[in-house]
């Protein structure tokens, strides 16, 4: 059975059996150390496909998951009143979305946002950081935030600008953003 190691250009090529591990190893730091440290990490196709992925991705099991929170508890709050709630999509887009469950939500993306061990990158537990902010005021009139005006303004622009937020998510923002300025949000 070959071995393969990856390459400068992303492609698998055959091991050569001759070469040590630690040979392996620092030709994958020489490639790490030559990476631009301004350059992002993700493009903005990844990041599309990644928040596409996490918003299509089960409540349940990412919520269920976190420290603290009893997954059956979540099931209770995704389909109570009739609800059918199976989404992280399906909880920001709702016109009624439990606010229990945005505010797990919230909290979820703000454990991502804030560990250096997220599988989620960074950009895209922040969109749904405050797409959870951004729902409870659109939907519900409630801010389910401690943050002022000002810091959640300066989030929801921040979001906007991201140019593959999902056309939903951006209309969310706008939304959420002009009842932060006529003060229609409690």
């Amino acid at each position: 059975m070959k071995e393969f190691h990856a390459t400068k250009k992303d492609s698998l090529t055959p091991l050569d059996s001759t070469r040590t591990l630690n040979e392996e190893a620092n030709g994958l730091l020489t490639l790490l150390n030559e990476m631009d440290p301004g350059e992002p990490l993700w493009s903005g196709d990844d990041l599309t496909t990644i928040l596409d992925h996490q918003l299509q991705a089960p409540l349940i099991v990412d919520l269920g998951s976190m420290q603290g929170v009893d997954s059956e508890h979540v099931r209770q709050l995704a389909s109570a009143r009739g609800l059918v709630l199976r989404s992280f999509e399906d909880l920001l887009g709702h016109s009624n979305p439990p606010l229990q469950l945005l505010v797990l939500t919230k909290e979820f993306a703000k454990r991502n946002l804030i560990s250096p061990r997220s599988a989620i990158p960074r950009e895209v537990a922040r969109i749904l950081y405050f797409s959870c902010i951004a729902s409870a005021m659109v939907h519900s009139r409630k801010v389910i935030s401690q943050l002022g005006t000002d810091e959640l303004m300066e989030g929801f622009s921040w979001c906007l600008q991201r140019p593959w937020l999902k056309p939903e998510l951006q209309e969310m923002f706008e939304q959420a953003g002009g009842l932060l300025v006529k003060g229609g949000a409690q």
